[in-house]
């Protein structure tokens, strides 16, 4: 998928500049090698975007990135370092989480906001996975 990058830390931080200049996009970061379980990561992610209730399980987790408004803004960049880290005794969560962005989230925020959301609007949401 076009909005889903597995890039090297030289191009991330060229490309980080071009985002947020008018601070219009919300950008989260994660460090992989801090992420090593799933709570790990939904905790981190509860607190990156800030949920109004903490995720303690993915489908929680996936409704929460369908949502994000509490956050007003016009799109969202979600980085995750050391890729090869994250998670690397947990390979399945691993997939999953990534198949989650590829197959719910995504498209969520691509076009099926348009049809489930009174008003919603199509915004970009920009995944890198940088090692």
């Amino acid at each position: 998928m076009e909005d889903i990058h597995y890039i090297a830390l030289n191009d991330m931080q060229t490309i980080k500049h071009t985002f947020d200049k008018n601070g219009c996009m919300y950008i989260a970061e994660l460090d992989g090698k801090e992420i090593q379980t799933l709570t790990d990561y939904l905790t981190q992610m509860s607190n990156l975007f800030q949920f109004p209730i903490p995720s303690l399980g993915l489908d929680g987790y996936n409704d929460w990135m369908r949502d994000l408004d509490w956050l007003n803004k016009e799109g969202y960049v979600f980085i995750i370092y050391h890729f090869a880290e994250f998670l690397k005794q947990e390979l399945l969560i691993k997939e999953q989480i990534v198949n989650n962005f590829q197959d719910t989230i995504l498209p969520f925020w691509q076009y099926e906001i348009t049809t489930t959301v009174v008003g919603g609007k199509v915004k970009p949401f920009k995944i890198y996975f940088v090692d």
